[in-house]
């Protein structure tokens, strides 16, 4: 297994594709410029919101390039906005008012998770993919 460093890592082996948020081995401004995490969707069979439907809810908003990552409600997109706090709480209420349920939504700008990923001790790349290791 091979560990690198964000910071030293610059692009994917050859035939490798991207790891999970878009988040690649460098800086690239076709990435989603936002990820936002949504607590407690699809969990346990309870608060099932199907991912078609929340990339409607996030475009709706005004978001462009959005996808879903899984089942999870972790959602890329992109936008001009840069309120993070803005973004969750406007966000939650979209999502609150389409499905009639609440959830609690983290939002991160491209810039705040490569600093949060280059904080970790490295990461490890497995079958092409990264993960916080």
């Amino acid at each position: 297994m091979l560990d690198v460093p964000v910071r030293d890592a610059v692009r994917p082996p050859a035939g490798h594709a991207p790891g999970p948020f878009g988040i690649n081995f460098g800086h690239n401004d076709a990435m989603a410029s936002h990820v936002a995490l949504l607590r407690g969707i699809n969990v346990g069979g309870r608060n099932k919101v199907p991912m078609a439907d929340l990339r409607e809810v996030v475009t709706s908003l005004g978001h462009t390039g959005v996808t879903t990552y899984i089942q999870s409600g972790n959602v890329l997109f992109s936008t001009a906005e840069t309120d993070t706090a803005k973004l969750a709480a406007a966000l939650e209420a979209a999502i609150e008012g389409r499905f009639g349920i609440w959830s609690s939504v983290v939002v991160l700008s491209r810039d705040e998770t490569a600093d949060m990923l280059a904080r970790t001790a490295t990461l490890r790349s497995w079958s092409g993919r990264i993960w916080p290791g």
